[in-house]
């Protein structure tokens, strides 16, 4: 019972984790004050999220190293070395929050590295999700009608496209090059549309994490702690 309640609880972060980056990317459609507000609740859901994944950490140093131990581990350690650069670039910035970070940048260098980094950790997590959806979609494909196969793989066919296309027109490109510019989404156009459109240009991102996870797990074990996450 206990361990159904802790998996529920994994879920039920995760998800929020997700539409609340989603919500950070599209910052012109919620504005600066909601912006910030959102970027607390967001590191408040990741610290909940290590907490519930502790005993990953924990075996972190111990076991080998196998394919599929590199394609989980190496994503989440990237992550959290962007997220503590990421709380270097926040002082600056603040306009809504009355408590200011330190930080060594200045205004101009901080929006640029806010902006680049906040769009590789959003590349990151969307890889990061896909591992979690590969780690079944083996097993499903091999169990899977041929009618179902085709359907899906037409389908993430058509998300890859649009997912690409969302990902070049919206400037992510620019932001992940750590040149500033403005997201392609619309100021005045409905919230719910913006971020999905925020979520399919992740998808090109979730697509290889989970091949990546289906490749790197054929015919080896997961390595100490792996599965976990």
């Amino acid at each position: 019972m206990q361990r159904n309640v802790r998996k529920g609880m994994k879920v039920l972060v995760d998800v929020a984790m997700l539409l609340d980056l989603a919500f950070l990317v599209a910052r012109s459609l919620t504005g600066f004050a909601i912006h910030e507000w959102l970027g607390i609740g967001f590191f408040v859901l990741v610290i909940a999220h290590n907490l519930l994944n502790r005993p990953w950490w924990k075996t972190l140093c111990r076991g080998r190293w196998t394919p599929l131990r590199v394609v989980v581990a190496v994503p989440i350690l990237l992550l959290a070395g962007m997220g503590v650069v990421l709380l270097l670039t926040i002082g600056p910035l603040t306009t809504a929050l009355p408590l200011r970070l330190p930080s060594p940048l200045d205004v101009w260098t901080s929006r640029s590295v806010h902006a680049g980094i906040a769009c590789w950790i959003y590349v990151l997590a969307q890889f990061h999700v896909g591992t979690h959806c590969g780690r079944d979609l083996r097993s499903w494909w091999r169990s899977a009608k041929n009618s179902a196969r085709l359907f899906s793989a037409v389908a993430c066919l058509a998300l890859l496209a649009l997912g690409i296309y969302d990902f070049v027109v919206m400037g992510f490109p620019v932001h992940l090059a750590f040149a500033y510019g403005f997201t392609g989404i619309a100021v005045d156009a409905p919230v719910a549309y913006g971020v999905l459109e925020v979520l399919l240009a992740g998808f090109p991102f979730a697509f290889p994490g989970a091949l990546a996870r289906v490749l790197s797990g054929r015919g080896a074990r997961s390595g100490v702690g792996v599965t976990e996450r």
